[in-house]
């Protein structure tokens, strides 16, 4: 029996935002990562990136070299503005989300989440 691979586009977006993950160097990286928006059509992908989380939106090189791997055409667009904090900037300072939480509860003087729900 043959195994035959099914690369949709919804996998070719998984398999590039996976390599967006493993590019990412801080927390904020990672948050840009998730939040990215990824679309494959055909032989291409589009990939936006918050450039407030992540500076350098076109310099990744395993997404270049997935991308490569899986035959498609990346094109870089950087956009800002939408974060979900304020200074996002400031996640690009650490290694963790909980040192960056840390900071970032101190900075808005110790409020509790103001969240209602249970885990996402």
């Amino acid at each position: 029996m043959k195994l035959e691979i099914d690369l949709n586009d919804d996998k070719l977006a998984m398999l590039l935002r996976s390599a967006l993950l493993d590019d990412a160097k801080n927390d904020g990286q990672r948050m840009a990562s998730l939040k990215a928006e990824i679309y494959v059509d055909d032989d291409e992908a589009s990939i936006i990136l918050d450039e407030d989380l992540w500076e350098d939106v076109f310099s990744v090189p395993t997404v270049d070299r997935v991308a490569g791997q899986l035959g498609l055409e990346v094109e870089w667009v950087g956009s800002f503005g939408g974060s979900d904090f304020a200074w996002p900037g400031m996640a690009q300072h650490f290694k963790s989300t909980s040192d960056y939480l840390a900071v970032l509860m101190e900075a808005y003087h110790g409020q509790k989440s103001q969240s209602k729900g249970g885990p996402s």
